[in-house]
């Protein structure tokens, strides 16, 4: 047995030296694949950032739109209101004039008949 103890710690010192390696190669992949993550998240973000932006820009721009709309919209209440009462005093002064024509319609028609009889 003492004749195989310098082979066993060679075949032991192999295999942890094997193993050792392949720790440091799997844990410098861990590291690499975090600094891609990290990288990609970094990405992430920024596209997020921005997107957020171009939505609160949006956002802003509807409600300046909306606010731009309700003024308007109240801007014109005022003209649509007097050609409302525009339109009710020509509608009134037309029955005015209608009833005068009919007045002298009457009247014309009356002298005739007094010119004729």
């Amino acid at each position: 047995m003492i004749a195989f103890l310098p082979f066993l710690l060679d075949q032991e010192g192999s295999t942890f030296l094997a193993l050792k390696k392949d720790i440091g190669v799997a844990t410098l992949a861990y590291k690499a694949e975090a600094l891609e993550l990290q990288k990609q998240l970094r990405h992430i973000q920024s596209q997020f950032d921005m997107h957020t932006g171009q939505a609160l820009s949006v956002i802003q721009g509807r409600w300046a739109q909306v606010a731009a709309t309700s003024t308007v919209n109240g801007h014109l209440t005022d003209p649509d209101a007097s050609l409302s009462v525009r339109n009710l005093e020509w509608t009134s002064l037309g029955r005015r004039w209608h009833l005068k024509l009919l007045g002298y319609a009457r009247i014309c028609c009356i002298l005739e008949v007094h010119e004729h009889s």
